[in-house]
């Protein structure tokens, strides 16, 4: 089970994701369910979604970042996103992607140094949620990826307070709680199960 304690990516030493995906599938807490996969890539519900549906697209092996990946994996997650983003429109929702990615270098990391890209129902018009930011555009050893299927825009993400873009969409959405470490349970995560399992 994913917790605060996770906050860092470690939970006693030990990916959270990678003990995920070791973990008996009939003994996964809701958070850790595989709710369909393709290839090296598993799509999870997140812990403290903001909108139904919100979930995660994380790499089966410990990865540190989709962009810094192999080309292999790449085509993967494209393919296995072009499927989500198709599954999605049959509801009439876009899709919106953001990841904070990176390496462990000096920069700073993404909360959970295992690649886990979002993937957000009903909300590819946020494509552009950081344009106002005062982030530089590329991708740095840390970094901050938007996509919509057709635009995409990338930023470094050295120095970049924790979370923040879940802390900009969610301000897009006016909605008062972003941390997933402090969300409080509202039936999202069951809406999530929900979402992916109709479609």
């Amino acid at each position: 089970m994913r917790s605060a304690a996770a906050r860092d990516g470690t939970e006693d030493d030990h990916c959270v994701f990678c003990d995920a995906m070791a973990a008996d599938p009939g003994e996964r807490a809701v958070e850790d369910q595989v709710l369909a996969e393709h290839g090296d890539l598993v799509l999870m519900p997140t812990v403290g979604p903001l909108v139904a549906g919100h979930a995660l697209i994380v790499t089966a092996t410990h990865t540190e970042g989709l962009w810094h990946s192999s080309p292999t994996l790449i085509r993967q997650y494209r393919a296995f996103v072009r499927d989500l983003r198709g599954r999605a429109a049959e509801r009439g929702d876009s899709l919106l992607e953001v990841e904070h990615g990176g390496r462990s270098l000096n920069g700073r990391m993404p909360c959970i140094a295992h690649t886990h890209v979002h993937v957000l129902p009903g909300l590819g018009h946020l494509v552009d949620v950081l344009e106002r930011s005062s982030l530089s555009r590329g991708i740095e050893p840390s970094y901050f990826w938007v996509s919509d299927g057709t635009d995409e825009f990338t930023y470094g993400a050295t120095g970049a307070p924790s979370q923040l873009l879940r802390r900009a969409v969610a301000d897009a959405l006016g909605l008062e709680h972003w941390d997933w470490a402090l969300m409080p349970p509202d039936g999202l995560l069951a809406a999530t199960v929900e979402y992916w399992a109709d479609s």
